[in-house]
C-alpha cells in the first residue's frame, strides 16, 4: 500500500483505530459469549415462532470469531468516519453484518456520504444474505445504490431478494464478453 501512487493515500480501515482498541472489542465479545445475546422481538414466519432459531444463531455468532470481527469493523468504521467525510464510498456489496456496521457508521457520522455497493458475486437461492425480509428495508442500513453485475443480477435482487428497484442499477457483468 505504501508504494501505491496517487493523490490520496490508500489505507486499510484498521488504520483509523489503534490496535489497543482490539482488546476492548475482544472483551466485549467475550462478555457476549459468556452472558449470551438475547432476542427481544417476536419473530414469526408463517405462524411459526423463530425465537429459538434466532437465539441459537446469536449464540453461535457469539461463540465464533464473527462477533469480534463485526465489532472490529464497526469500531474501525466509526473511527474512520469521525475523521474522514468522503463524498462517495464504494464497497463490495454482499449485504453482510460487517457492511451494515460500516453503513451504520457512515449514516451516523458522515450523512452526506453517498454509499455505493458493488454486487460482484454469483447469486443463488442459497445466498439468503441477499434476501430482505418484510420491513427490513426500513430498519437496516442499506447503500444508496447497488450496482449489479448485469440485468439478471438486478432482477434477482429485486424479484427474489425484495430490494426496491430505486436502489438497484445495472452495471457490467465483468465475467462476460462486452
Amino acid at each position: 500500500l505504501e508504494s501505491a501512487r496517487g493523490p490520496d493515500p490508500i489505507l486499510p480501515l484498521d488504520a483509523w483505530l489503534p490496535w489497543t482498541a482490539l482488546a476492548k472489542i475482544a472483551a466485549r465479545a467475550l462478555r457476549a459469549r459468556r452472558n449470551g445475546l438475547r432476542w427481544t422481538g417476536n419473530p414469526r414466519l408463517g405462524g411459526i415462532d423463530l425465537t429459538v432459531l434466532i437465539e441459537e444463531e446469536l449464540s453461535a455468532n457469539a461463540r465464533s470469531s464473527r462477533l469480534v470481527s463485526d465489532l472490529w469493523y464497526e469500531a474501525c468504521a466509526e473511527a474512520f468516519f469521525m475523521r474522514v467525510k468522503p463524498a462517495v464510498l464504494f464497497y463490495p456489496f454482499e449485504n453482510l453484518a460487517r457492511e451494515r456496521a460500516i453503513l451504520g457508521a457512515a449514516r451516523r457520522l458522515s450523512p452526506s456520504t453517498r454509499l455505493i455497493g458493488c454486487q460482484h458475486a454469483a447469486l443463488t437461492l442459497s445466498h439468503i444474505n441477499y434476501k430482505l425480509g418484510r420491513g427490513e428495508e426500513e430498519i437496516l442500513p442499506l447503500p444508496d445504490k447497488v450496482v449489479c453485475m448485469g440485468g439478471p443480477s438486478r432482477d434477482f435482487l429485486r424479484d427474489w431478494g425484495g430490494f426496491p428497484d430505486r436502489l438497484l442499477s445495472v452495471g457490467c457483468a465483468l465475467r462476460q464478453d462486452p
